[in-house]
């Protein structure tokens, strides 16, 4: 048996989840989620407050909380795909996990497991749902808050009018119809300082749902523009179950300080 720690928000989360499908067929061992951090982040002065939404999607999985035994505790730097194989046992894996070679070993299976359970699908999602098909959406995300603020500051690249003038750009001279833009943020007023820039666009804010609803949304639209954010990384991704031979462009500035994670799937456009 082994662990992986669950934290953060739900983008985080399904990278945790997606390293814990790969542990288990290269190990052939179950594999727990561990979740405490969402009870201990509550009392944590200062952080983000997070919730575990796995549980929405039609997942498989089990969860444990509180303390645990293990054999040792293994990090991202201390990983090696060469040396996992049955013989790993009584691990306890801590980390984001973010790299594409997890996904793409489950890619199929992953992407079953990722579809919203229908009591979280309500009819107005329905009804967008609907609407994207009949036109040539693309989701855009333009992320703000925490990504303007303290640390994150000087952590996460700051992606302005540049990138998505390029990324728009590059989807209209790659497309034979007009464009509608859904626009994803959890910041309006940054996002719309961007928008305003560029041009004339047919773009829709969405409003604001729960993060697995807006995730849905988001893996419907033909084409994608993401964030450097594990959050519209998973809209895109999960977009590739849908029949679309859709665009998705990338940041390829992800850290401002350090190389970002090796997440971008064949075919997609990094600018």
């Amino acid at each position: 048996m082994n662990y992986v720690e669950t934290m953060g928000g739900l983008g985080n989360q399904i990278f945790q989840y997606v390293f814990s499908r790969y542990i288990q067929k290269v190990t052939g061992k179950t594999v727990l989620l561990h979740i405490n951090f969402f009870d201990y982040v509550k009392y944590v002065p200062g952080a983000t407050v997070r919730s575990f939404d796995l549980d929405k999607f039609n997942t498989k999985y089990i969860s444990i909380n509180g303390n645990i035994s293990v054999g040792k505790i293994v990090g991202e730097k201390d990983f090696s795909l060469d040396n996992t194989d049955d013989s790993v046992d009584w691990a306890f894996f801590r980390g984001y996990w973010q790299d594409k070679c997890f996904f793409t070993d489950v890619k199929s299976q992953i992407l079953r497991e990722l579809s919203l359970k229908d009591k979280y699908i309500t009819e107005d999602m329905k009804k967008i749902e609907d609407e994207v098909r009949n036109n040539e959406s693309v989701s855009l995300h333009i992320r703000g808050t925490d990504y303007l603020q303290g640390a994150n500051i000087n952590i996460f690249e700051s992606l302005g009018f540049d990138y998505y003038n390029q990324a728009l750009s590059y989807i209209k001279n790659n497309s034979n119809n007009p464009l509608k833009i859904y626009v994803f943020t959890d910041d309006v007023s940054h996002a719309e300082s961007i928008l305003k820039g560029l041009g004339d666009i047919n773009f829709k804010i969405m409003d604001k749902a729960e993060p697995y609803q807006d995730l849905w949304l988001m893996s419907k639209m033909k084409h994608h523009i993401i964030a450097n954010s594990s959050y519209s990384y998973w809209g895109a991704a999960m977009g590739e179950a849908n029949e679309y031979n859709g665009i998705t462009v990338a940041p390829k500035k992800w850290f401002k300080q350090s190389q970002g994670p090796d997440l971008y799937l064949d075919g997609w456009k990094i600018i």
